[in-house]
């Protein structure tokens, strides 16, 4: 069980039944938090989204609005749900200027608190120091926490930018699976899966 799915079984599903709830957040977590809470028979009312790209499109069945849209005509029995590690305070506080309040009518999944933060920085600490233990003390580490796409990119200039900025001790780490599988066609040999259960509280 992954930290979004530990904080979604805190949430009250009987107090969910009776309301009209919105997601706010990026939409490959809203997808999953919407699978969840369907899988719950919780349905959902409307994805909220700053992205005028995105207003007016409907997801898995869900509309997305601009949250001025769907927040400015204040509604008692609405519930949201905030889900992002680094926007959730700008998302917070856009929410909160139309009246709804936290715990009450708002719930932000996964909060920052500072146990977490410790706990966070001395597991990067660990982490740090086991790939200076496997790879020597000069090692240059890449952080590839992004899509495949992405990181297909990455391959194709790699070893050109190693070579420009003189690196010769590196090692790319990422938490996809598919970093290890692609690396191997751009001959990327010191590449560092981490799995999630063990950066994740």
């Amino acid at each position: 069980m992954n930290m979004l799915e530990k904080e979604l079984q805190k949430l009250d599903k009987k107090q969910l039944q009776n309301k009209q709830i919105m997601l706010m957040g990026r939409i490959e977590h809203i997808r999953l938090i919407a699978e969840w809470l369907r899988n719950e028979d919780i349905s959902i009312k409307a994805i909220l989204d700053n992205d005028k790209k995105k207003q007016g499109l409907i997801i898995d069945n869900i509309p997305i609005l601009a949250p001025e849209q769907a927040l400015q005509s204040y509604q008692k029995d609405y519930y949201i749900i905030i889900y992002s590690p680094k926007y959730w305070e700008d998302m917070f506080n856009q929410v909160v200027q139309y009246g709804y309040q936290e715990n009450a009518q708002i719930h932000i999944l996964d909060k920052p608190n500072l146990n977490r933060n410790i706990h966070l920085i001395k597991l990067g600490v660990s982490i740090y120091q086991k790939l200076q233990n496997d790879y020597g003390k000069d090692v240059q580490i890449f952080l590839a926490n992004c899509p495949l796409g992405d990181f297909y990119l990455l391959g194709l200039y790699f070893h050109q930018y190693c070579k420009y900025n003189q690196i010769d001790n590196y090692v790319i780490v990422g938490m996809s699976q598919g970093i290890e599988k692609l690396s191997s066609l751009f001959c990327l040999k010191a590449v560092k899966r981490l799995l999630k259960k063990k950066v994740v509280l």
